[in-house]
């Protein structure tokens, strides 16, 4: 039994650099922008992961059921001058992207079952010349491995 979180979170990355494309300032991988003016796109690490055998077959080599949560973090570093309420639009707008993308995934990657956006987050950083507006989106998985 291999869990999906892996493969999962290697296809949302491509499906991200796709559906991000004209955003060119987009980064991927971890970590902040590594510049004023630029974005990240970060896919977190997978969460609350729950295994569940499938109606509660304990059979060897019955599917299982798997849940996790993977947060995607968008942020969005401007010069000091720039206000939060700025910074925080481009980075909203950036994740309202990867939302319709993700509610639009057909077909899902194999073994997925469905990805839904549950929750997300705001927040703000500054820094002697700089300031960063930052969401996290939340993706809730359901696969069967």
């Amino acid at each position: 039994m291999a869990s999906s979180v892996p493969a999962f979170k290697t296809a949302l990355k491509s499906r991200l650099a796709t559906a991000l494309t004209t955003a060119s300032t987009v980064t991927y991988g971890a970590g902040n922008p590594d510049a004023l003016g630029k974005r990240a796109v970060i896919v977190g690490p997978a969460k609350n992961r729950v295994l569940e055998h499938v109606c509660g077959m304990t059979i060897a080599g019955a599917p299982i059921n798997e849940t996790y949560d993977v947060d995607v973090i968008v942020s969005v570093v401007g010069p000091e001058q720039e206000s939060h309420e700025a910074l925080s639009l481009i980075a909203y707008g950036l994740v309202d992207g990867i939302v319709t993308s993700v509610l639009s995934w057909a077909p899902l990657p194999t073994g997925i079952n469905a990805v839904v956006p549950v929750e997300s987050e705001d927040g703000e950083n500054s820094g002697d010349g700089w300031r960063e507006a930052f969401v996290t989106q939340t993706l809730h998985v359901t696969a069967r491995i």
